[in-house]
């Protein structure tokens, strides 16, 4: 059954809490799993390095919003991408982002062809 688990999960991609949602590597999406019954696969790994990042925090981009999807739909994924053409580095301080209209995360996108 396709399913998609995604949000802000406040740690990046290898972090423990992350990394717990995938299961072990397998490294090949191309070959079912027959250690789990359902296998997440987190779709931010395919994002194009350059915008791999979903908040930009004292000047480092940060992936910490996430789009896991089953094999059926990693098979069928045509594109991912992280729309961070429009927010801005925070620091360690909230105040500056007291007025901000534009959220601090950019949002994760991704695309699938039909079954």
């Amino acid at each position: 059954m396709p399913t998609i688990l995604c949000g802000d999960f406040n740690d990046g991609p290898d972090a423990v809490t992350t990394v717990l949602l995938e299961g072990p590597a397998d490294g090949d999406v191309h070959r079912p799993d027959i250690g789990d019954a359902v296998r997440l696969y987190n779709l931010g790994r395919r994002l194009p390095p350059a915008r791999a990042y979903s908040r930009i925090y004292q000047g480092h981009g940060e992936l910490i919003d996430h789009i896991l999807a089953t094999r059926d739909l990693q098979l069928r994924l045509v594109g991912i991408d992280s729309l961070v053409d429009d927010i801005t580095s925070i620091g360690v301080s909230t105040r500056s982002r007291e007025a901000a209209i534009v959220p601090d995360h950019a949002p994760v996108v991704a695309r699938f062809t039909q079954p």
